[in-house]
């Protein structure tokens, strides 16, 4: 299989329903769990949306999240990479999964993104995002439309 192909079999894709319990626990969808690598620590990085306009959480497997910061430190300009780092990668917390594949999402995540009840994974190529469904219902339409605007702003750089 070549890189390309690789790469987006790897991505998280779709969107799946689930219900946070009363412990605060929620499955990961096993299409999403079967892209985690079982490196025996099975943890994944929560952290808070990074989208000023929408409250919602950030699950990012390891590597990913690894690699995400390698990058942010490399990043040029000290005043630029302390901003990244300081108000996005200083709020993430590992956060391990449970034989049944769920993970316990603290207080403060749970309240910032208004978590309770039904829930909605979705898939974010190499993150997955956790919303209350009903704030992921009230923005559906907007998403849609700006990622409209994206793609026909930028149809040359799509060829399927």
């Amino acid at each position: 299989m070549d890189t390309l192909q690789e790469t987006a079999a790897a991505l998280f894709r779709g969107t799946h329903a689930k219900q946070i319990d009363s412990k605060n626990r929620v499955g990961i969808p096993k299409p999403f769990r079967l892209l985690i690598p079982d490196n025996g620590e099975e943890a994944v990085w929560l952290v808070k949306g990074l989208d000023p306009q929408d409250r919602y959480l950030e699950i990012w497997p390891s590597h990913a999240w690894d690699r995400f910061c390698e990058e942010a430190n490399r990043m040029p300009g000290a005043q630029r990479r302390r901003k990244l780092l300081r108000g996005y990668v200083s709020q993430a917390i590992a956060c391990k999964l449970d034989a049944q594949g769920r993970i316990v999402i603290p207080p403060y995540y749970r309240e910032f993104a208004g978590l309770a009840g039904d829930i909605l994974w979705i898939g974010s190529g190499n993150m997955m995002e956790l919303w209350a469904k009903d704030r992921f219902e009230a923005r559906d339409d907007d998403l849609r439309n700006e990622a409209y605007q994206v793609l026909m702003e930028n149809d040359d750089h799509f060829t399927g």
